[in-house]
């Protein structure tokens, strides 16, 4: 019998423990081939939002393996792999705004680094993720992740600087709008 366990939030780590994992792909592949450019995905805290997540990277990321057993596995989808880009702002932390700036942009050189693609160091933050969907868009399509998109605002609703906080979130979030 499968453990039940609800502190992953790893859909790879969940299903390699050989945790139970209820089937939501069902709803995912839906999602994936009938929907829309853009998703936003809101759900009380504790609800499985970075579970499903990391679930969508994985299917992403071609790891079919990992869904032997579930609905997507007896799909007709075809298991291409696209590049993503994964954030989880809930791992940033920062001194300043001009620290939050170089967090993000670090994040975003490492993913780039990862996906094979070479960016100059010198752009800011926002340079840097444009010029990231560009250059990962000439490959294939970019599936975009964003994980707790407002956490950097509510850890810091009573911070003096939260409007300069909210503009380095505003110049980030502007590239996905252009």
């Amino acid at each position: 019998m499968k453990k039940i366990d609800t502190s992953y939030s790893v859909f790879e780590d969940l299903i390699l423990s050989n945790n139970l994992y209820v089937d939501k792909t069902s709803y995912l592949y839906r999602l994936i081939t009938q929907g829309n450019r853009y998703y936003f995905l809101s759900r009380p805290r504790r609800f499985g939002k970075s579970l499903t997540l990391s679930t969508l990277d994985a299917i992403f990321k071609g790891k079919r393996e990992l869904f032997k057993g579930l609905y997507i596995d007896t799909t007709d989808y075809d298991w291409k792999e696209y590049p993503v880009i994964h954030i989880d702002f809930s791992d940033i932390t920062y001194n300043s705004t001009e620290g939050l700036k170089d967090k993000i942009k670090n994040i975003l050189l490492f993913i780039a680094e990862e996906c094979g693609v070479v960016l100059p160091s010198s752009y800011d933050y926002d340079e840097t993720f444009k010029l990231l969907i560009i250059r990962l868009a000439r490959k294939e399509k970019v599936v975009v992740l964003i994980d707790e998109y407002d956490s950097l605002l509510n850890n810091n609703i009573n911070n003096e600087n939260i409007e300069e906080i909210r503009e380095v979130l505003r110049g980030f979030y502007s590239v996905l709008k252009a």
